[in-house]
């Protein structure tokens, strides 16, 4: 009887780890390593973001002493990237559609990440 208790709790223990735990710590480590990733890339330079329900998350892992500018439409975007300073750009799957069909702006795509639900394309206004 002892024995079909320890079991049954091993059973619990091991559910509840692959259940809940293991998803847990992969959003940790997949939102860390974009992170990384992202400063690696950018650096100090200048960055601006489109506000989801991750980035404050990505924010964190950036470490960044200056501050972050939100953009939130393709107009705040696209005159953002026309400034003569380097700018890199996380911006959402959508706004970067929008934007990439813009004449007047020539963004360079430099990498894809997704996290959660959603997909952002990391971009920049000079090579």
């Amino acid at each position: 009887m002892f024995f079909l208790s320890v079991a049954a709790v091993a059973v619990i223990m091991t559910f509840g780890v692959v259940q809940f735990f293991d998803p847990a710590r992969g959003q940790y480590n997949s939102v860390k390593m974009i992170g990384q990733q992202l400063r690696s890339v950018v650096g100090e330079s200048a960055l601006v973001i489109s506000p989801t329900n991750g980035t404050v998350e990505l924010l964190y892992y950036l470490d960044r002493f200056d501050p972050v500018r939100y953009v939130g439409s393709a107009e705040e975007a696209s005159s953002i990237f026309r400034s003569e300073q380097k700018t890199f750009g996380l911006l959402t799957g959508d706004l970067y559609e929008k934007l990439k069909h813009r004449d007047d702006l020539s963004l360079y795509r430099l990498a894809d990440y997704s996290h959660r639900r959603w997909h952002y394309v990391l971009v920049s206004n000079r090579k």
